[in-house]
């Protein structure tokens, strides 16, 4: 997170300006300029989600109550629903305090693990206005990347990299324990989550052919650490999950070699999944 700004602009699809001051997030040289920062659309106890035409405009906004002010990192659509994902990481002041103050201990980030918050999915109909949204619990946790979700009758099915905690032991960043590919499957119906590992591989921002997203998908991809030596996950090569059949296959990538996000290109515009 980078420095405190004033913000004086308009809200989407309104002339309301929010006239407060929020905390930059760098997004390296994703956008360049004085303040190199983006601004997610949340306050505290409030989550929007918005949705954009082709030409990059904001066509739709919905205003969900979310209190507790957690760190939302990520969310999961299919086609017909949107999940949230509401885990004990939540906003502290404190943190923040200590470091505008300089306190050269503090965490750069304004975040903490927060055992007492609440870790749940919300799922909320894809084209409606929010009023129907729906928590369901899961056992403690944080997701920063879910791999992909989709529907299947009365149930979502959710590939997500679960972190056992994250900013609890390491207010530094997320790496505190090595994160796993879990497969969730929310039923709707019964009001319940069940929570199964697919594979336990330290690994990191996973990936799908994307013309799949939010539809079922058979392979997904990441980043893995394949030694699984390290005390904290350090990725040195790639893997290919096959949902289907449960097969793992991982490649390293050699010594000196480290292996961040990627992304899916297809060989061709019809091309097969994998």
């Amino acid at each position: 997170y980078g420095p405190p700004v004033c913000l004086d602009t308009t809200e989407p699809l309104s002339s309301t300006s929010p006239r407060r001051l929020v905390m930059a997030q760098d997004t390296g040289s994703a956008i360049v300029g004085a303040v190199r920062a983006v601004y997610f659309w949340g306050w505290g106890d409030r989550v929007q989600f918005t949705e954009l035409s082709p030409d990059g405009r904001i066509t739709r906004a919905v205003d969900l109550d979310v209190p507790g002010g957690p760190m939302m990192h990520d969310f999961s659509f299919t086609d017909d629903h949107v999940v949230l994902y509401d885990q004990p990481v939540t906003f502290d002041l404190d943190v923040v305090m200590a470091s505008a103050a300089g306190d050269p201990t503090a965490s750069p980030f304004p975040y903490r693990w927060n055992p007492d918050h609440p870790c749940r999915l919300g799922v909320f109909d894809r084209g409606g206005d929010g009023s129907d949204l729906t928590w369901f619990e899961v056992d403690p946790c944080y997701v920063y990347h879910p791999m992909n979700a989709y529907d299947d009758g009365d149930r979502i099915v959710l590939d997500v990299v679960r972190h056992a905690s994250t900013m609890r032991t390491d207010p530094s960043g997320p790496f505190e324990s090595n994160p796993r590919l879990d497969r969730w499957i929310l039923d709707r119906a019964g009001g319940k989550v069940v929570q199964t590992t697919t594979d336990d591989h330290p690994q990191e921002f996973p990936r799908i052919d994307e013309r799949l997203a939010g539809r079922l998908h058979r392979y997904g991809y990441a980043p893995v650490d394949t030694t699984r030596s390290a005390a904290t996950a350090e990725f040195d090569g790639v893997a290919r999950f096959d949902l289907a059949t449960g097969d793992v296959a991982t490649r390293a990538c050699g010594p000196g070699c480290t292996t961040s996000e990627f992304v899916f290109v297809p060989d061709s515009p019809d091309a097969p999944e994998d």
